[in-house]
């Protein structure tokens, strides 16, 4: 079945005040594989005295809108309380500090029933970008199975799962350590610079 969108529209859902930015010393010396200080993103210190909602507009506006060949429009300047389908947006971002950061993948997006398809616990510019290309389409990187395997300390990568995003061992294992099935993705060559 084919299916086309031409225009992806976006609204807000839940409180944002209690949602906090990522601290910049969290940010600040992460290495790439080689061992070299990344840069943090400019844009990350133009977000940081901005409200949720205009942080996560912002990154969008400028880091991913102009490299994506569709429309995108926000429905409503303020967050919407009660939730009806016919009255949201097709992405809708919610706020649930508890919830921890995820995105629904793709074209499940579109289909979904649920109040949110994206949440954020916290904010970054890296983690928004990230979690925004899910809702494009893109998978994370680390499970592509045409990259390097990881040599996964797997107990730590349970209880920080369980600790950030309350999840089980069985739910962190497909998210974060299994491979994907090569006849499942069209893949490229591993990039283990990519933000997924």
């Amino acid at each position: 079945r084919q299916f086309v969108v031409k225009k992806v529209t976006i609204s807000f859902f839940g409180s944002e005040e209690n949602v906090e930015k990522t601290p910049l010393i969290q940010l600040q010396g992460v290495r790439d594989k080689d061992g070299n200080v990344i840069d943090i993103d400019p844009i990350e210190y133009k977000i940081r005295n901005l409200t949720p909602i205009n942080a996560v507009k912002k990154v969008l506006r400028e880091r991913i809108f102009p490299l994506v060949n569709l429309d995108f429009e926000f429905l409503d300047e303020r967050i919407q309380e009660n939730f009806n389908l016919l009255d949201t947006g097709v992405v809708r971002i919610g706020f649930d500090k508890k919830g921890g950061c995820w995105s629904m993948l793709g074209l499940d997006t579109f289909f979904s029933q649920e109040k949110t398809t994206i949440n954020f616990s916290w904010l970054d510019a890296a983690t928004i970008m990230h979690e925004f290309c899910h809702m494009l389409g893109l998978g994370h990187e680390h499970q592509n199975p045409l990259g390097k395997p990881i040599n996964w300390d797997k107990p730590e990568v349970y209880k920080w799962a369980k600790l950030v995003h309350g999840w089980d061992e069985e739910t962190t294992y497909i998210n974060i350590i299994k491979k994907y099935d090569i006849n499942a993705v069209k893949g490229i060559k591993y990039d283990p610079n990519s933000i997924m």
